[in-house]
């Protein structure tokens, strides 16, 4: 008698995101598009509309002008978060269609979800979420003061939107998710930050001797927990430290232990 074969069970954006977060969203919108292409513009309206709307029940009736009041705010980096979601679930499917303007075709994304078989196959990167308790976040906030370890932002400033808890040595490069490299920066010096080393940060506002004590220190105690820059920081560390000598050569020259223990 012939046996219907059995379906290989595939990989679940849904079940690897936190539920109530703007990834979540993202896993939602793929998923009720598996196999179609979806561009990314498409996506990203997406993401904003559903998560500035996401309070709103499904089956309420508003008028267009109740629908904005209800809303609450857009995400602050949409273009980033599609980015860090796409360079995390690749590996599982997630591919990328590269824009092409002779063929009129936009950057658009289509997920093919992996049978779970394949798994084994692929070195998985550790969760993004260094804390992954509200007692273990507010921790945290409180021991920095909810302020930025390099700016001294704080959110009762009225141009600080948001903080943000990052990872001192990128994520995408160190695939390290340990509480120790965990640096508290406002939403600015964490965008300048992104995926390079930190002292991009310090070379952006090299004009202000305090920011670039602060990277010091901060960039000492990471080493001091075991966690070296690689070959690539280290260059991007030298070069960005020239750049501020240089700078700092035309006014005050910084004293000659400035950079002790780094370089």
């Amino acid at each position: 008698m012939f046996k219907k074969p059995t379906k290989l069970k595939t990989y679940s954006l849904l079940d690897n995101c936190k539920k109530g977060t703007q990834k979540y969203i993202l896993a939602q919108i793929f998923t009720e598009n598996q196999n179609k292409c979806i561009t990314k513009r498409e996506v990203e309206k997406q993401l904003v509309l559903r998560w500035s709307l996401r309070h709103i029940d499904d089956d309420t009736k508003f008028t267009k002008n109740e629908m904005i009041s209800r809303a609450t705010y857009v995400p602050g980096d949409i273009q980033r978060d599609l980015r860090l979601f796409y360079d995390k679930f690749n590996k599982y499917g997630l591919k990328k269609i590269e824009k092409n303007k002779s063929s009129n075709i936009e950057l658009s994304y289509i997920w093919n979800p992996i049978n779970i078989d394949k798994l084994e196959n692929i070195i998985h990167p550790e969760a993004r979420n260094i804390f992954k308790k509200d007692s273990e976040i507010n921790t945290f906030l409180d021991s920095r003061n909810h302020t930025c370890e390099i700016c001294g932002a704080c959110k009762s400033d009225n141009e600080t939107l948001r903080l943000a808890i990052d990872h001192w040595r990128a994520h995408s490069t160190y695939n390290i998710d340990n509480a120790k490299i965990a640096v508290l920066l406002c939403e600015k010096c964490n965008n300048i930050h992104h995926n390079h080393d930190a002292s991009k940060i310090a070379v952006k506002y090299k004009d202000n001797i305090s920011f670039i004590k602060k990277w010091v220190k901060k960039e000492k105690e990471i080493r001091s927990y075991g966690y070296m820059p690689n070959e690539n920081d280290i260059k991007a560390q030298k070069e960005n430290k020239q750049i501020i000598v240089e700078y700092y050569e035309t006014y005050t020259p910084l004293p000659n232990d400035f950079w002790e223990g780094l370089f």
